[in-house]
């Protein structure tokens, strides 16, 4: 078992959080006794939804609050943009931060951080607007979009670049759309955009979300992306915290 320190979320919880790696059911122990080193601190986990026993051994130390699925896109699906809706790269425009930062904060719910009861009102709208601050500063990722409707910023598309088996690969990290916008094509508008700029040059075009986030399942799947990989997410407190 690996059991690292998460430092980011540890800063936004407040608290150590600690992400851990689970290969065998014999790694159980050393868990237990960590928790019990480290009062009122948060696990989390990630497993192949193929790892059933892992999954039954740490029934009773982690619980479920999400499952993930990847998507891959598949071509030669390719559907037209939206007139009224202008995707653009976020090139240090200041006029566009806060309105980002304010959808990253408000329009997401099936997150694991969202699903997981146990934690504090605000918690899980703050790592996503955290989480998206950090693309804006030049942190993490590789390219931030941006959707506007009449020069009104409506969505943002935040992707990652990798490698994989020495074949490019484009990751959609984080995608939103403002909740007073959704229904009107902007996620289409993004993913389409996010599509004809990758693929090109990427080999592998792929987004992950929750099996809870049905809308977004039903969106990748008519725009041509197809399920390649789930995972059971797992949370869970070495002795929970009172709500402060």
């Amino acid at each position: 078992m690996e059991i690292n320190i998460d430092q980011w979320l540890s800063t936004l919880f407040e608290r150590e959080v600690f992400r851990l790696k689970v290969t065998d059911t014999a790694d159980i122990q050393p868990l237990l006794e960590h928790q019990v080193a480290h009062p009122n601190a948060f696990y989390f986990a990630k497993l192949d939804t193929r790892q059933t026993v892992i999954l039954r051994a740490l029934s009773g130390i982690l619980r479920v609050v999400d499952v993930n699925v990847q998507f891959e896109w598949t071509p030669p699906i390719i559907h037209s943009l939206s007139s009224d809706i202008q995707v653009m790269r976020f090139e240090d425009q200041s006029a566009w931060v806060e309105p980002v930062l304010r959808i990253a904060e408000t329009s997401f719910k099936y997150s694991r951080f969202h699903l997981d009861d146990t934690l504090r009102d605000g918690l899980a709208n703050s790592i996503k607007r955290e989480w998206i601050a950090n693309y804006l500063n030049g942190t993490r990722g590789d390219a931030l979009y941006v959707a506007l409707i009449n020069g009104e910023v409506v969505g943002f598309n935040a992707v990652i670049e990798s490698t994989h088996h020495g074949e490019r690969v484009s990751i959609i990290d984080l995608i939103a759309v403002s909740p007073t916008h959704q229904g009107r094509g902007v996620g289409r508008a993004l993913l389409q955009h996010f599509i004809q700029t990758y693929h090109p040059t990427h080999a592998h075009l792929q987004v992950g979300t929750q099996v809870a986030n049905i809308p977004s399942c039903r969106l990748y799947e008519s725009m041509g992306f197809r399920l390649i990989n789930s995972q059971y997410v797992l949370h869970g407190w070495s002795s929970h915290p009172q709500q402060e």
